[in-house]
């Protein structure tokens, strides 16, 4: 799946030549544009394949307003889980 490749590579502490390649020159996710959502409270920049959109769906709220909707239908609060994965993550 591309969208979970890009994803691995802005997480990839040494990515090859190619792959900085393309996140310098914003054709997939870079790690400063990827970073912004591992940043606490963790609700911000979900797009994973270039991050293009990111800006413009935080500047109209599309990611709030989903996460409303989901809460509201579902009852799942956003990100309930996401301090005991980040602990675990770190050790």
């Amino acid at each position: 799946d591309p969208a979970n490749q890009t994803h691995k590579w802005a997480h990839t502490p040494k990515p090859s030549s190619f792959v900085k390649f393309l996140q310098h020159s914003h054709i997939i996710l870079s790690k400063p544009n990827h970073n912004a959502h591992h940043s606490t409270p963790f609700d911000v920049y979900y797009c994973i394949t270039t991050g293009w959109m990111n800006p413009v769906l935080e500047a109209v709220g599309f990611w709030k307003k989903a996460e409303w909707l989901v809460t509201t239908l579902t009852g799942a609060v956003p990100r309930e889980d996401d301090m005991k994965w980040t602990v675990q993550t770190k050790r």
